[in-house]
């Protein structure tokens, strides 16, 4: 014989229900029976979901049953006539000499309920007749939650997007998660710069929300023109407003920077090498390309940097200037190291910046769109002439011929604390003589003289250096010249 038996729950409230025998056929749907339980009360809240548990049981030893669909009422009687239904579900198949299911149903009692007692009725539909029911379980309903507004995301960070270049957009998700219906919603942007941002969709804006039920607005950045042009250092800022007259308002914070859609790239870096205080370098061209997305205005190139005055942009080959460059489009620009001698204070090594500016996107306070190519050089205060001597055979112990070197202070400052010096393997056999004019301090622009002679003591080819060493405001500046011999 099948028999089963159910047991459904609201909260605390219990009702039973048991099954009578059904016909022998196999998985035949389960047949209600005699009520013998005794009725319990719930309280609920109109519109908050509450659990419902439903024990089933087969005591079969030879068939399984069927899936038994549910349907739950809500009723001021007894009687499901004229009952309002307020959820559904099934209970599946249950295997024979099942002894205990439990199955978890969740159903809410519309918001628009108005609080009171009443009565709920799990039900079995039978086709053609009126569903068979539990005993039917008090519920206490109390009036809904008033509705509340919630927002997923409270603050994006669009990045940084060029002029005319839509951000990613972002989805903000406003839910009621209160227990009746909100207001109509309401959504706006404000703040510092709403014009910087625009709304793609908008899902909310006229509509009301019952509860638990959602909407969503995109929103994306879209930086002006205008907006960088007044104020370029300043990040973008905005809030999205979602509002309704019921239920309160949310909003998300939201930033961006703008930037100028036309972006120069100026190559390659380039290290003019040393040379002396009021001389020039040989040229180097360098190319400016716009890697942007948009056409670039009149360009100007100018050096810049540090020691930008120590650099030249020279006009010969220089097709860069007022130049206007289309997206991946090129120019190119000549340029050479030029150090000063009334600039020198000591400086020995300069750096500056070869840029490209676009003038359309040049503001007072600031150059927009630019790109700079680095440029270095080293500065000579010293020179000696000539720079190097070969005796070539020199008779080992006996004194060589003497030998003359031009030391010149290029720079716009005294060379001070000097002195001549030597260096090398073979340093000591250099001698300093008579008629050397170089001493403790060389005047900007002057030149000395350094005499020396050689008295090897060793055969085979020998080297040592001679020079001047000082202090040039500060940093130590020398100038060495090279000089070698084979000792025989």
């Amino acid at each position: 014989m099948l028999r089963e038996k159910i047991t459904i729950l609201v909260g605390a409230a219990v009702a039973a229900l048991a099954a009578a025998p059904p016909a022998t056929a196999a998985a035949e749907p389960l047949k209600p029976g005699i009520i013998d339980a005794n009725p319990h009360e719930g309280i609920v809240r109109a519109g908050q979901p509450f659990a419902i548990k439903v024990v089933a049981r087969n005591v079969d030893t030879r068939w399984a049953t069927a899936v038994q669909p549910l349907v739950f009422h809500l009723s001021n009687t007894k009687s499901v006539k004229g009952a309002r239904k307020v959820g559904a579900g099934s209970i599946p198949s249950l295997p024979k000499k099942t002894s205990r299911a439990v199955f978890d149903f969740s159903i809410a009692i519309p918001s628009n309920v108005k609080p009171g007692g009443y009565r709920l009725l799990v039900c079995r539909p039978v086709s053609g007749k009126l569903p068979h029911c539990s005993k039917t379980i008090k519920l206490s309903v109390r009036a809904p939650l008033p509705p509340k507004l919630k927002i997923n995301i409270t603050e994006t960070d669009f990045g940084t997007h060029a002029i005319g270049v839509r951000s990613m957009d972002e989805a903000y998700v406003v839910t009621n998660t209160g227990g009746s219906r909100s207001g109509t919603l309401a959504t706006t942007l404000i703040g510092a710069d709403p014009g910087e941002f625009t709304k793609l969709s908008d899902g909310c804006n006229g509509r009301t929300l019952i509860a638990g039920a959602s909407c969503t607005v995109k929103v994306a950045a879209e930086p002006t023109e205008a907006r960088l042009k007044a104020d370029p250092e300043t990040p973008l800022f905005a809030t999205l407003r979602v509002g309704a007259t019921s239920g309160g308002f949310v909003t998300a914070a939201l930033s961006a920077q703008g930037t100028s859609p036309v972006t120069l790239e100026v190559t390659p870096t380039h290290d003019f090498g040393e040379v002396v205080f009021g001389a020039v370098s040989a040229p180097h061209e360098f190319t400016v390309k716009n890697t942007g997305i948009a056409t670039s205005g009149p360009l100007n190139v100018i050096s810049s940097g540090p020691d930008g005055s120590q650099f030249e942009v020279l006009a010969a080959g220089n097709t860069c200037a007022g130049a206007i460059l289309a997206p991946n489009a090129t120019c190119v620009v000549s340029a050479r190291f030029a150090p000063q001698p009334v600039l020198a204070g000591g400086l020995l090594d300069a750096t500056g910046y070869l840029r490209a500016i676009d003038t359309s996107w040049e503001v007072p306070w600031g150059l927009l769109a630019y790109g700079d190519g680095v440029m270095t050089g080293q500065m000579r205060t010293l020179t000696i002439s000539p720079d190097d001597h070969d005796y070539g055979s020199a008779e080992a112990l006996e004194e060589s011929e003497e030998q003359s070197f031009t030391v010149t202070n290029h720079s716009g400052l005294d060379v001070t604390g000097a002195a001549v010096v030597t260096d090398g393997p073979q340093a000591s056999v250099v001698n300093i003589k008579p008629g050397t004019t170089c001493g403790a301090t060389l005047a900007a622009g002057a030149s000395c003289q350094i005499v020396i002679t050689i008295s090897p003591t060793a055969g085979g080819p020998q080297q040592a250096q001679v020079g001047y060493r000082g202090q040039n405001q500060g940093p130590t500046v020398d100038a060495l010249a090279t000089v070698t011999w084979v000792g025989v």
